[in-house]
């Protein structure tokens, strides 16, 4: 019987999908000039107009429970977000003590979000007076990362908020320790706190201990007096957020014969995404695509041997943007298999289409 003789050809040089930050030369910041504006809500603050909030904020943090209950009204504040694209976030007031105590917290929230889609953090409330102040700086860190974690691993974006007071004096060692989740801090006395750009500081190979961190936020509750006129409550907490929101979130980029496929995670508060396109390495970004819905986009336009960037934009139902991070690939050209050709003795002759930028090729071959 004749054996069957199978041919692959694939290249050497393979494409890779690589996350990239911009550098920064510096990395911490006085809050002068917050980003996007926006509130935190609860049970108390009653009956909310969602559609007249959405012209005012560009983001809201909805307390989705207190130990060991959840909000009133958080399943009615979380569907009218998702109705009007606001992106939010959410917050659980805390009553744990132990390490095992903030896992269990964390898992109930993960449980009480199972039909809801928040884009923004998920936030440990820890300011109890019950809790503060007979808990270690060691086991409180301990606590925030057993939270933060376990609500990380279900899919979601961590955080923690407290007072200033509380950061400095119970919060230090998770603060210090701490390199991505999202510090949130109340402090009404004060005309500015400082913040630190997470992102730059990692490109920069630092982390946010090198900046004394504790001293440093990505959001801030300035007011618990802030009069809107949209709610039952005379006033709400007013928050101002710095840095990215991190509600675009571009996945990967897949190669295939001739195309890019770029793909992106959804969001809730999405109205729109714009996909934008850098070609080499000192090209400049243009917008070639817009989508409402699908969160793939197919690139046709490609070149062997060519690096392509891509970030992805995201409008809001608010007057809220943010782009991703980028990312890249070196994008090579399948080559395509012309001939397999038996010549003399065991010889077999092969030819290929060339695959501009490759380095080399690779031959595989199969006796099955």
């Amino acid at each position: 019987m004749k054996r069957i003789i199978s041919i692959i050809l694939s290249i050497v040089l393979v494409a890779v999908c690589a996350l990239s930050v911009g550098e920064s030369t510096s990395y911490a910041y006085k809050s002068d000039n917050p980003d996007y504006t926006g509130v935190d809500v609860s049970y108390w603050q009653g009956d909310i107009d969602w559609e007249e909030a959405a012209s005012e904020i560009d983001f809201v943090i909805l307390r989705v429970g207190h130990y060991p209950y959840m909000d009133e009204l958080f399943d009615y504040n979380a569907r009218m977000c998702e109705k009007y694209h606001i992106p939010y976030g959410v917050y659980y007031y805390s009553m744990a003590k132990t390490k095992a105590g903030a896992k269990k917290e964390a898992k109930k929230v993960v449980k009480m979000l199972k039909n809801y889609s928040p884009d923004l953090p998920v936030f440990w409330d820890v300011e109890d007076p019950s809790v503060m102040g007979k808990v270690s700086n060691s086991t409180m860190s301990k606590m925030a990362f057993a939270f933060c974690r376990t609500v990380e691993k279900a899919g979601y974006d961590a955080g923690v908020y407290s007072s200033s007071y509380c950061w400095h004096m119970y919060l230090k060692s998770f603060a210090k320790k701490d390199t991505k989740y999202t510090h949130w801090v109340a402090e009404y006395h004060s005309d500015f706190v400082n913040y630190a750009d997470s992102e730059a500081i990692a490109a920069g190979g630092k982390s946010w201990a090198d900046y004394a961190s504790y001293q440093y936020y990505n959001i801030w509750q300035y007011t618990s007096e802030n009069s809107v006129d949209w709610t039952e409550s005379d006033a709400v907490d007013g928050d101002y957020w710095y840095g990215r929101l991190k509600i675009a979130r571009l996945r990967k980029i897949t190669p295939s014969e001739n195309t890019l496929k770029v793909k992106w995670k959804k969001a809730s508060s999405a109205t729109a995404y714009e996909i934008y396109k850098k070609t080499g390495e000192d090209g400049e970004y243009k917008k070639v695509a817009t989508s409402t819905g699908s969160s793939v986009y197919v690139d046709k336009n490609v070149k062997s041997g060519v690096r392509y960037s891509y970030k992805i934009k995201v409008s809001t139902g608010t007057a809220a943007t943010d782009t991703s991070v980028e990312k890249s690939i070196y994008f090579l050209k399948m080559p395509v298999l012309k001939k397999a050709k038996a010549i003399s003795g065991k010889k077999i002759k092969l030819a290929w289409s060339k695959s501009k930028g490759a380095s080399g090729y690779e031959i595989q071959y199969s006796l099955s």
